[in-house]
């Protein structure tokens, strides 16, 4: 018997599944019809050694300009990152609301940006 069903693999339902799991100890069932996790951000290494981006490359979105100095100075610019000034149609600023979550099952994000985004590039770093 599972606590939770999660359909999808993707990267919310993996950290979600995942945050169950290890932050809750919740019994966890994750579904995809792919037969792997991490949606289309997945990748594996060939039998050659090459690393093969399976559904094209991965490319990091922020109209954030102070994550995006942050990533820069933290992992290093190269010339496959741009800042690009946010559109028309973009929110100026959200705000999450996770009190549905909060009831649901208990879990409360409690991760500051600052923090989020440190842990990102110890991270990065450590898989590069």
């Amino acid at each position: 018997m599972y606590d939770y069903l999660i359909v999808g693999a993707g990267f919310a339902g993996s950290v979600l599944a995942e945050r169950l799991a290890n932050g809750l100890g919740k019994k966890v069932l994750i579904c995809d019809t792919r037969p792997h996790i991490g949606g289309n951000a997945y990748d594996h290494y060939n039998d050659d050694g090459i690393l093969i981006h399976k559904y094209g490359p991965h490319i990091f979105h922020t109209n954030s300009q102070d994550v995006f100095d942050y990533l820069n100075k933290k992992i290093g610019p190269s010339e496959q990152t741009a800042y690009v000034e946010k559109g028309a149609d973009e929110a100026d600023k959200t705000y999450a609301d996770t009190s549905k979550l909060r009831r649901a099952i208990g879990f409360a994000p409690d991760t500051s940006m600052q923090d989020g985004l440190e842990k990102f590039v110890d991270w990065f770093k450590h898989y590069k």
